[in-house]
């Protein structure tokens, strides 16, 4: 299946797309060396046509929008960032380090950034969106007080309540304010392990009451949303503000203004974590090296069996460019 990248280059008003079909897990650590290097390595890419974007593009898993005329980078996808929302962030601002003067950010809706910047029609890379009916039963049934797998917070003039519940979030969203009367059957969940940094749940829904205020922390999986879903949300939450947090879960409690605070995590392991995702030079794919490999079997075009072209750093190039970053970051942070 691969792992899909399509990257859309933008120089002198026009506009080309590239593709890999092993390019999306390797996202963090070919985009993340600056313009100098990043942005031969795109233009050296296999060139692609939208055609087969459109066909391609529920299975695209990574996405980079690269605007030279203003300077502008947008990239989703990578094995490392792509679900974890807190090394994401790190990476992006040591990429706005390596990208000195551009303007660099996360597309949070994958595929539809590329797609914007080519001229293509957004409805025609996004399929149906999902919707599943609300069931009460269950939520009753998938009520808990252990390890949660979404926490569901209420407030009110006087109380602020928290329950947790072990099925995703948009088993719930879709029942509107049906919700909060259903949560009187359910007994509270305490904050306190949350609170310790342990057991977080991947998905978490605050709704204010008196300020009719949603707000709705997404798991991220490739580190991209539908862009629909917002808009599905709201029609559910008529008269409610519906705001979304896809900063993961250690952001919820500021966003929500809730009264717990999760630790943050230590930025020396993070930045570990990061160099050595990025500073290792991707294998060939796994399924592309096993003997007896048939791609004219495998997929239906050859340019989308490809392998991955490694960006023209070394391994120790690339740590050494890592290690700077990361002392001019950690230095930022010590002056502030």
């Amino acid at each position: 299946m691969g792992s899909r990248a399509h990257y859309a280059t933008i120089r002198d008003g026009k506009a080309d797309l590239r593709y890999s079909h092993w390019g999306a897990q390797h996202i963090d650590s070919d985009i993340l060396w600056g313009p100098e290097v990043v942005v031969p390595f795109v233009q050296s890419l296999a060139l692609d046509d939208p055609e087969h974007v459109l066909l391609d593009a529920t299975w695209s898993e990574g996405a980079v929008v690269l605007d030279i005329d203003n300077k502008r980078l947008q990239v989703s996808g990578g094995e490392a960032i792509g679900p974890d929302p807190e090394l994401r962030r790190l990476w992006l601002q040591l990429a706005q380090l390596a990208w000195a003067d551009w303007n660099v950010s996360w597309a949070y809706h994958g595929i539809s950034h590329v797609v914007d910047a080519i001229g293509v029609s957004r409805n025609r890379v996004l399929g149906k969106l999902p919707e599943t009916p609300f069931d009460e039963t269950k939520l009753y049934a998938c009520h808990t007080q252990g390890r949660a797998r979404m926490l569901l917070s209420v407030k009110d003039e006087h109380l602020l309540e928290h329950y947790g519940f072990d099925a995703p979030v948009e088993y719930y969203l879709v029942a509107g304010e049906k919700l909060i009367d259903c949560l009187r059957r359910c007994r509270l969940y305490s904050t306190v392990e949350l609170e310790n940094g342990v057991k977080l749940p991947e998905d978490a829904i605050f709704i204010d009451k008196v300020e009719r205020k949603l707000v709705v922390t997404l798991a991220p999986v490739f580190g991209f949303y539908d862009p629909r879903i917002r808009d599905m949300i709201q029609s559910h939450w008529p008269g409610w503000d519906v705001l979304m947090n896809y900063e993961g879960l250690r952001c919820h409690p500021e966003v929500a203004q809730l009264d717990f605070r999760i630790p943050e995590s230590n930025m020396d392991h993070m930045l570990e974590t990061l160099r050595n995702a990025v500073c290792t030079s991707p294998a060939p794919a796994a399924q592309a090296s096993k003997p007896g490999f048939d791609p004219n079997q495998s997929e239906a075009s050859p340019i989308a069996a490809a392998r991955h072209k490694a960006i023209s750093l070394s391994c120790d190039e690339r740590m050494k460019r890592f290690d700077e970053l990361a002392a001019r970051l950690k230095a930022r942070a010590k002056n502030k």
